[in-house]
């Protein structure tokens, strides 16, 4: 039988075509035409001249050719020619992740080897939602192999949007390899039959514990446990998995089961394993004059530490002074933690595996076993540390006239906090800081401080000329006391103390990457590429409808004279919120792409190995000279995107651990006082709930626009407001940067989220 004529030779023959075949053959007119370009299906509807009434005829064409291999989808939905090789929809490996905002997503392997990722994805690792209830069994951190396809976007309490643009969703077809899973819940025994009962997003609701489970039998019902889950043989997610019950947490104390529900939840490591501690144990105290040998010796010399408050790793330290004939010497010792962890051992191994230290709002957990981290490694003050350090000589402008790298020796002449490092930057009749009367004293330290400002405010002019984006902000943490107890809430300003700090470790960050460069080796860099487009464009139509001009959203400098102009404005932190939330996370990689946020072509991590593993690395490459420091190209970027996911889980924990003490702290106050209000600022507007932020505190929550003031509101969306149907006293327009008065409706611990009252 012969195969049917193509559309063209069938019109050619006479034959009549129906729309389905002209839109087929204008389909593959765009892909060999020489103009080709990937698109969204928006984008060919209008290549292909398809009316509206047609859309749905277009979108089941799109699907059949993607099937059949004619097509493939990549990132932002862009439909492309196929790659060579690639046929049929492709199969994606990755890690199951669940983000805050409770979506269950597919963190795809873009660079395994057979991986079928980059044929629906595009290059490079992604993140794709997986589909509604298509997970089966599998569970945050297991690795799946999964199916991609396109569905239209689901609109909340409207059904399938037939008209609008498709999003890319995978189905789970199997699991490769299950993760490690603990969990926090409340212990249940009943009827002889004893089991967890668990409040986690994507995970069952109860576990069942293994008969003759010794450790649940001396512990009664309602009992704060851990449970780790036997999910080699579970098959069904509507059946109980089974459980081993871990251990009881703590003295029943609810502080302490919130933190171990975090550190269960993100599989985050509590102790070292008995071979780290017992080479943990070999590592010496103190530094020996052998230890010394070949190293400068700065041990006379005038540095110091600037660290938070609550800091015991000081793993960096300044000494600057200014040149005759102007400019500054700038020396940045990081503490040698590549002296003392042997590549490959089991304090290395264990350091890799967790990637980074992760600081909970009540705790840490180091990447370093503490003897070394708290211990010989952290750069206290007088006593002799070995440090590796990048000596910088700059001119009055900024420019770097020359840099060297050395294996140094020190002793830090005093510990500062930012509070004290701030507290000398400020002139004597502005300083009401009592802090720093005990060194109130020591002018050589007060004098090296404010010319390290000078130097400091000369770098970040320099920075922010050529690009580099003003994103930084006040923050907020908890204060808590030795019990974990939650006992107020603290704003931290990014004030002068923390932008020397700043400039310091990006300069020298800098040097070491470009020195590696001029030597032609690998290693870790630090990459923030370029943002899509699309999303700098709905950034700078937001900025717009606040009367803010950005010209090329796409030109870093023409944002960075936008963050200019907003500051100290009501609309400044949502619109940086929104600006961030338009960049791509930066990342680890083996070759250097560039620094979006940073405007620099060639970045890394290097001032910080005691709490980031990258910077180890980073270290010993440079010790090692040309040699590199015995990883591969390939190893090198197993590596990188390992410590990406590390970095991000351990941010995630952070952020969640802050959040929790912080509505802790809310809901008592709004407990011990119903009445109080607070000043808030509208963050986002969307249909049917608005996004707040209280001015002092900076905690985000809610409000349904059903329950706001003054009557009914409808959604003006081109403005993204809320407009009253009918003018009343109370009634008002609700946008971005809005200020309002707001009363606590609700706080929920399970689900993160603060319900707000706007307070009429």
């Amino acid at each position: 039988m012969d195969p049917p004529d193509p559309p063209a030779a069938r019109r050619e023959a006479g034959y009549a075509m129906n729309r389905e075949e002209e839109i087929e053959q204008a389909l593959q007119g765009w892909l060999d035409g020489a103009d080709y370009r990937p698109a969204t299906r928006s984008e060919l509807a209008r290549l292909l001249v398809v009316a509206p009434g047609e859309r749905r005829l277009l979108r089941t064409i799109l699907r059949r050719w993607q099937d059949d291999g004619r097509l493939q989808v990549g990132k932002q939905g862009r439909y492309r020619r196929p790659a060579a090789g690639r046929r049929g929809r492709g199969l994606v490996t990755g890690t199951m992740r669940l983000w805050r905002n409770g979506r269950v997503m597919l963190e795809c392997d873009g660079d395994a080897a057979g991986n079928e990722a980059a044929a629906v994805a595009g290059d490079g690792v992604v993140m794709l939602a997986v589909a509604t209830g298509r997970w089966g069994t599998a569970l945050p951190g297991d690795r799946v192999e999964a199916r991609a396809r396109m569905q239209p976007v689901r609109r909340g309490g409207r059904g399938w949007r037939g008209d609008g643009e498709d999003e890319m969703v995978v189905e789970v077809v199997r699991i490769v390899q299950r993760a490690t899973h603990r969990l926090v819940g409340r212990l249940s025994k009943e009827r002889g039959l004893a089991q967890v009962l668990l409040d986690e997003p994507m995970y069952p609701r109860r576990a069942v514990l293994h008969a003759g489970d010794e450790v649940a039998a001396p512990l009664k019902n309602g009992t704060t446990v851990v449970v780790e889950l036997d999910v080699e043989g579970w098959r069904t997610p509507f059946d109980a998995p089974p459980g081993r019950l871990v251990r009881a947490l703590g003295e029943g104390r609810e502080d302490d089961d919130w933190m171990q529900r975090i550190i269960c939840r993100h599989q985050l490591p509590l102790e070292f394993p008995d071979e780290v501690l017992t080479e943990a144990d070999q590592v010496p105290d103190k530094v020996s004059e052998s230890d010394c040998t070949g190293r400068e010796d700065w041990r006379s010399r005038l540095v110091v530490t600037i660290d938070p408050e609550d800091a015991k790793d000081f793993d960096d330290a300044i000494a600057v002074e200014a040149l005759e004939g102007g400019g500054w010497q700038l020396a940045v010792h990081i503490a040698d933690v590549a002296h003392y962890v042997a590549a490959g051992g089991a304090m290395d191994r264990e350091a890799l595996k967790r990637g980074n230290s992760v600081y909970l709002a009540d705790r840490v957990l180091p990447m370093l076993p503490e003897r070394l981290s708290n211990g010989i490694c952290s750069l206290r003050p007088g006593e002799d540390r070995l440090a590796q350090a990048v000596i910088l000589q700059v001119d009055g402008r900024g420019s770097l006239r020359k840099a060297r790298f050395a294996d140094t020796v020190i002793r830090s002449r005093r510990r500062l906090t930012y509070e004290q490092a701030m507290s000398r930057l400020l002139p004597p009749e502005g300083n009401n800081d009592p802090a720093a009367a005990p060194d109130s004293d020591d002018d050589e330290i007060t004098s090296m401080l404010r010319e390290a400002w000078r130097l400091a405010s000369v770098l970040r002019r320099r920075r922010m000329r050529e690009g580099a984006l003003d994103l930084d902000m006040a923050e907020v943490r908890a204060v808590i006391d030795d019990n974990g107890v939650v006992t107020g809430i603290q704003r931290v300003e990014y004030d002068e103390s923390h932008q020397l700090i700043e400039e310091c470790m990006l300069a020298a960050n800098e040097a070491v990457a470009v020195e590696l460069g001029r030597r032609g080796v690998h290693g870790l860099h630090r990459v923030h590429e370029d943002p899509e487009p699309e999303k700098l464009a709905a950034f700078a139509e937001l900025a717009a409808l606040h009367g803010y001009r950005v010209g090329d959203p796409t030109d870093s400098r023409q944002l960075n004279r936008l963050l200019g102009q907003l500051r100290g404005t009501v609309e400044e932190r949502s619109l940086k919120v929104a600006l961030l939330r338009s960049l791509k996370r930066a990342e680890y990689a083996n070759r250097s792409l560039g620094h979006f946020g940073l405007a620099k072509d060639n970045y890394l991590h290097f001032t910080s190995p005691i709490r980031r593993y990258a910077d180890l690395v980073v270290h010993r490459v440079l010790r090692a000279g040309g040699k590199g420091a015995g990883m591969s190209f390939a190893v090198m970027g197993e590596t990188a995107r390992h410590l990406s996911v590390t970095e991000r889980v351990a941010a995630e924990a952070e952020m969640e651990s802050q959040r929790v003490k912080q509505l802790q702290y809310l809901g008592s106050q709004a407990a011990a006082f119903p009445d109080q209000t607070w000043p808030a600022v509208v963050m986002e507007v969307r249909r049917y709930s608005m996004a707040l932020e209280l001015e002092e505190w900076m905690i985000r929550g809610w409000v349904r626009t059903a329950s706001l003031p003054g009557g009914r509101y409808w959604f003006d969306a081109p403005l993204a407001r809320q407009v009253p149907r009918e003018r009343g006293r109370s009634a008002r327009v609700y946008q971005v940067g809005s200020q309002v008065r707001v009363r606590v409706a609700g706080v929920d611990l399970h689900q993160l989220q603060v319900d707000f009252e706007i307070v009429a």
